[in-house]
């Protein structure tokens, strides 16, 4: 049959075509085709528009080529009309679809419906058109642009005027991690966005574009709250389009205002003041950091679309980005996958790199989280579904087209220099080079003790010693005071002599109305108890030499009656000329080096000097605390004190001694040092390194060891 006789097959009813303003390209209109048993907008090229405009007024293929050629300056053919009826078929439109391809009319398998109900997945709550039309007369007045610009003004002034108190209104930030205060950043976040997607609505409602219904959107089991307004494609002027995306940020920011203005009113330190804070952080932190990024799928996304003129803006950004990436990885001159101005490619093609890279941390670290957080080996499922859908899967996609291509590619002097560069790095990873490990490590005399307060705060009574003073074990040091010491412990043994007298009472009968005895009993062992430890902390104030040795490091300015605090290091006291060198090794690394292996102490203070020493002991058992002042900072954990710290990672304490009796350098009066320390170890490449992290790290998250 001549395709020009083929009937047309018939659209289905209730269909709307609306304008869609212009083509930023080529200058063309483009209409939307509005569906609304679906509630979907299709968009639409020029030649689409004026097809479908004629359409229901032919009968044939034919007969709409010839009527929009002579009623436009269009000239199309029948393939135009085919590959437009094969495009309405896709998006179900037709009364009686067309030829349909096998692959589509498979069910979607369980287990994929399951994957994406996983990844992303709605619940719309509730249809809120007729609350918004019987209530937008009273919120319109808030929308209007002239309040927005005397809300701006008034953030900018109460920003100034916080900036002079900023340690006072960032205070709450402090305890951020009680469960209360997560509990408060929980309920303020919903109200936040509550208002967030209330306003979307209301903007919509006042621009007359419906919004069939809210809920609630689950993107990776995250909750976030939705509105559907997808019906403001409809509208033709752009900022009306651009007013509804920013209605929510634009709440989030009128917030902010009331709530720091709120802050100010409020007294220092109230419950007020902290809610308060709380709102203009989320609100804040959200719109700047969250609903203002392109790069999510939220407000700013659509915005920057919006205002580009770019539909699908990210799958076309990343389909410019891989055509670089050939380009710049394989020289391959293929064509842009769409026609676009010289400004438009370089944006498209930067925002499709940005894009690239914002999702791999984004879904790796979403993955991390869900891996760490679900119980296991649940979670290990989901982040690998995760990985697989977002990380993997794209990247397979553009491996089966490098592999389709392998000839062309393998063809390009440019694949052979990066062929060669790669066989390079994988030989380095390979080869086992690595012959050492190295470390930061302390220096120090072996006897070596520091005196510190042992009070949060204490005064100082005398101080016994001096620089260079040669002091014997159980000498008496310094002396100090602590009021708070002393008057815990008078109030510990008042409270231990009303005890002692109510329960004499008791024994005696006198009063019938007493508590029983064995509670006065119980009350009095603590009270006691109390009072030991409290002694004890006292008897510690008189600050006594652990053993012979020279006093080093005293710190100036000690003089009676100054008052010092538990951080302050009073002096250093150091015995004999022998050095010890201590370090801490990854529990990866251990199992290369032994006793006996030698190394090299090079100090910070002489980086061109180094000082032979020999691996003395290796603990089996990985310490709980770190306790070296000098390391503390080395190695990311949590603090478990004033002086120590919790290492995260499994570390092994390695200790060293100088070779041949060599005593080692000193550059400090206190003799102790840091510096870092190279020791032999068994070769070991840094693949082998890498799996064996791995295996570590698989064994301890499912439990092996």
């Amino acid at each position: 049959m001549d395709s020009y006789a083929i009937p047309l097959p018939e659209l289905r009813t209730g269909l709307k075509l609306l304008s869609g303003g212009t083509d930023l390209d080529t200058g063309e209109p483009t209409g939307t085709l509005h569906d609304p048993v679906s509630n979907i907008y299709i968009k639409l090229s020029w030649n689409d528009c004026e097809c479908i405009a004629r359409y229901v007024q032919c009968r044939s293929v034919g007969e709409l080529v010839d009527k929009v050629n002579s009623e436009t300056s269009l000239k199309i053919d029948a393939s135009d009309v085919a590959d437009l009826i094969e495009f309405l078929s896709g998006q179900n439109v037709l009364k009686s679809p067309v030829k349909v391809k096998a692959a589509e009319k498979k069910k979607i398998p369980l287990y994929q419906k399951l994957i994406h109900n996983y990844l992303y997945f709605t619940i719309p709550l509730f249809h809120p058109q007729n609350f918004l039309n019987q209530t937008i007369k009273y919120v319109e007045p808030l929308l209007s642009s002239t309040l927005t610009k005397f809300v701006l003004i008034a953030l900018a002034l109460l920003s100034l005027m916080t900036l002079g108190r900023l340690d006072e209104f960032l205070r709450p930030m402090h305890d951020m991690t009680s469960l209360e205060s997560l509990a408060m950043i929980g309920i303020v976040f919903a109200f936040v966005k509550l208002i967030h997607e209330w306003a979307h609505a209301y903007t919509a409602t006042k621009y007359k574009v419906s919004v069939p219904h809210m809920g609630i959107a689950f993107i990776v089991l995250y909750p976030v709250l939705y509105t559907e307004t997808t019906d403001s494609w409809r509208l033709t002027e752009k900022s009306k389009r651009l007013a509804i995306g920013v209605a929510g940020i634009r709440a989030e920011i009128f917030l902010a205002t009331i709530f720091m203005l709120f802050w100010h009113m409020a007294p220092i330190g109230s419950m007020a003041q902290t809610i308060s804070f709380y709102v203009v952080a989320v609100s804040l932190v959200s719109s700047l950091m969250v609903n203002l990024n392109p790069l999510m799928r939220f407000d700013g996304y659509y915005i920057l679309s919006d205002i580009m003129g770019i539909e699908n803006m990210q799958s076309r950004a990343c389909n410019f980005a891989r055509h670089a990436l050939r380009k710049i990885l394989f020289a391959l001159d293929d064509p842009f996958p769409e026609a676009a101005t010289p400004e438009r490619t370089k944006f498209l093609t930067i925002f499709g790199f940005s894009l690239l890279i914002y999702r791999f941390f984004l879904f790796s670290g979403i993955a991390a989280f869900v891996f760490h957080v679900v119980f296991q080996p649940l979670g290990a499922v989901l982040a690998f579904i995760e990985v697989w859908f977002f990380l993997a899967r794209p990247i397979l996609s553009e491996l089966k087209i490098w592999a389709a291509r392998k000839a062309e590619i393998l063809a390009s002097l440019r694949t052979k220099v990066a062929l060669i560069g790669i066989a390079a790095a994988l030989m380095l990873c390979i080869i086992p080079l690595s012959g050492s490990i190295t470390t930061s490590a302390v220096s120090g005399q072996k006897n070596f003790w520091q005196a510190f307060p042992p009070a949060q705060s204490a005064q100082i009574i005398s101080i016994n010693v001096t620089n260079g003073q040669n002091v014997k074990q159980g000498d008496v040091l310094a002396v100090l005071q602590s009021d708070e010491i002393k008057r815990d412990l008078e109030l510990a043994k008042n409270k231990l002599e009303g005890l002692q007298s109510r329960r004499r009472i008791g024994l005696s009968g006198a009063d019938s109305g007493t508590e029983p005895l064995a509670d006065i009993e119980e009350q009095i062992a603590i009270t006691a108890s109390e009072i030991a430890h409290l002694q004890a902390r006292q008897n510690k104030l008189v600050i006594t030499a652990p053993f012979d040795g020279t006093i080093r490091d005293v710190e100036e300015g000690l003089k009676q009656g100054r008052t010092v605090s538990d951080r302050n290091i009073l002096f250093v006291l150091v015995s004999g000329q022998e050095r010890t060198y201590t370090a801490f090794v990854p529990e990866t690394e251990i199992a290369r080096i032994s006793v006996g292996a030698s190394a090299d102490f090079i100090p910070n203070y002489f980086p061109l000097v180094s000082v032979p020493v020999v691996v003395e002991g290796i603990e089996q058992i990985s310490p709980d605390k770190i306790t070296l002042s000098e390391l503390l900072h080395e190695y990311s954990g949590t603090r478990s004190g004033k002086e120590s710290l919790v290492p995260r990672q499994s570390l092994y304490k390695v200790s060293l001694l100088a070779k041949g009796g060599h005593k080692g350098e000193s550059s400090g009066m206190s003799g102790r040092e840091k510096g870092i320390i190279r020791i032999d170890a068994a070769r070991r490449s840094p693949a082998a390194r890498a799996f064996q992290y791995l295996i570590g790290l698989v064994r301890r998250e499912v439990r092996l060891n």
